[in-house]
C-alpha cells in the first residue's frame, strides 16, 4: 500500500487515529481484496446471464431448424373399387 494511502485513511476519522500502521495496511489491503471479490462476482454474474440469453436464442433456432421450410408431396394412394 502506498504511503499516501494510509496518510489519508489515518486523516479521515477518529477510529483510526493511533491505529498501528500494519493493521492499517492490513485493513486498506482487505479492503482492495473485497473490491476485487465484488467486481470479479459481477463479471461472472454478467456472463452468466450472456450464457443463459445465448441458450434461449440458440434453443429457439434448433426448433426453427425442425420446421421444413417446403411441403412434401401427398402420396397417391390407389382406389380399388
Amino acid at each position: 500500500m502506498a504511503q499516501s494511502q494510509i496518510t489519508a485513511k489515518k486523516q479521515q476519522g477518529n477510529s483510526l487515529r493511533g491505529m498501528p500502521e500494519h493493521l492499517l495496511t492490513f485493513i486498506l489491503e482487505l479492503q482492495q481484496q473485497y473490491t476485487n471479490y465484488k467486481n470479479n462476482l459481477q463479471q461472472l454474474a454478467q456472463r452468466v446471464g450472456d450464457v443463459e440469453q445465448d441458450t434461449e436464442e440458440h434453443k429457439y433456432a434448433d426448433l426453427d431448424s425442425t420446421v421444413p421450410t417446403t411441403v412434401a408431396p401427398r402420396p397417391q394412394y390407389v382406389r380399388f373399387a
